[in-house]
């Protein structure tokens, strides 16, 4: 039955490329590969580092010691107390509430018994065409249809508007599983709500990734030399490649533009709807403009399904209003990308290992004030 399972899952995997290979060409396919290639040779090769780096500044700030036990789990000591991470995996973190979270429709099931402002969606079978026609006409386009598992924006594809493009999309997705999600797109700023048991750590605002013209380069163009950028700049990069795919033709499409588009000089254009690919410059802390009521949400959401230290995804069209008024929970991370706190600005690391350290070892050093947070930061870069 898995073996099944897995080659029927190949096919379809086999097919989206194909699709794509059509929609992009052999030429951009080839350079997406080696391109892609270099990128996650380069990732695992600093990201271990730079993650081991971010919680040394915040075991420093403590006064606690940290050990390399490997290259992937790390011992914090202070006094008789003992802790130990697994890169950005903590013992806060349980098997159930991943794989709840993980699990988009009951996760939504959940976070709606529990008031939690969510999408309008449904599950669909990738393969039922006539439900699809069905369900498009009876949603307001754009649309949105994503795997029913997983995470970090794999196989999101938005700017859904017409029914070729929902058809489309569906088989693309369908080489994740059987079942896909279908959910209205909602406009609007990305932020992402950090909390350790309901204790704000962090929010950060993600805009979707963008391309800037140059006057002479097409957007195909742009996008490969962002590529190249991420790689060139090793782990200060952004955290994944920046690479065509449906969600990306969509959202160029929907700008007005192809991939053979030149872009005036000056001029930004959208290329993902998936603020995961976006770059650390694409990443900002923002807190100071969310209401009480909103962050109520967020911890609302994560302690609904049980998790301590979460991400809590939403989108809003304003971010000063109310999130029952002004957009919805998209999802909650369980094992939450810390580094990409660690980008934001100088204080970043400390903001975030501080407390989760503390935590973990009982600690009761007091967290360093702003500007004592910001002096060890620069010292140590």
């Amino acid at each position: 039955m898995l073996r099944s399972a897995r080659v029927t899952e190949e096919r379809y995997a086999l097919a989206a490329r194909l699709d794509l290979l059509r929609a992009v060409g052999f030429r951009h396919m080839w350079r997406r590969r080696h391109a892609g290639k270099r990128f996650d040779d380069l990732l695992e090769e600093h990201s271990e580092r730079v993650i081991a780096e971010m919680w040394r500044e915040g075991a420093d700030a403590i006064g606690a010691s940290m050990a390399l036990l490997s290259p992937t789990l790390f011992e914090f000591r202070q006094g008789q107390a003992v802790a130990r991470i697994s890169l950005s995996t903590t013992p806060f973190h349980d098997l159930v509430s991943i794989r709840l979270a993980e699990d988009k429709p009951l996760a939504y099931r959940v976070l709606e018994q529990a008031q939690v402002p969510i999408p309008e969606h449904c599950v669909i079978d990738a393969n039922d065409v006539a439900s699809a026609r069905a369900l498009y006409e009876r949603f307001a386009p754009p649309l949105v249809v994503k795997p029913v598992r997983g995470g970090g924006g794999a196989g999101v594809i938005g700017e859904i508007r017409t029914f070729d493009q929902l058809r489309r999309a569906l088989a693309h997705v369908r080489r994740f599983g059987r079942d896909a999600l279908f959910e209205r797109q909602i406009d609007g700023d990305s932020y992402r709500v950090l909390l350790l048991d309901g204790e704000l750590l962090d929010v950060l605002k993600r805009t979707r990734p963008t391309v800037t013209g140059d006057g002479r380069s097409t957007i195909e163009e742009l996008m490969f030399r962002e590529h190249e950028r991420r790689i060139a700049l090793g782990a200060a990069s952004g955290l994944k490649p920046f690479m065509v795919d449906l969600d990306s033709l969509y959202s160029i499409e929907q700008a007005g533009y192809h991939l053979r588009s030149v872009l005036s000089e000056g001029t930004t254009a959208v290329v993902k709807t998936a603020t995961n690919f976006n770059a650390k410059e694409e990443i900002g802390s923002n807190d100071e403009h969310l209401p009480e009521s909103t962050l109520e949400v967020a911890r609302r959401a994560a302690g609904a399904l049980g998790c301590r230290l979460a991400g809590v995804d939403f989108v809003t069209t304003d971010a000063t209003r109310p999130l029952v008024e002004s957009g919805a929970v998209l999802e909650v991370e369980p094992v939450p990308g810390l580094w990409h706190h660690y980008r934001t600005d100088g204080t970043g690391a400390l903001r975030i290992t501080i407390p989760i350290l503390r935590s973990l070892l009982g600690s009761n050093a007091a967290s360093p004030r702003p500007r004592e947070v910001e002096t060890q930061t620069s010292a140590s870069v």
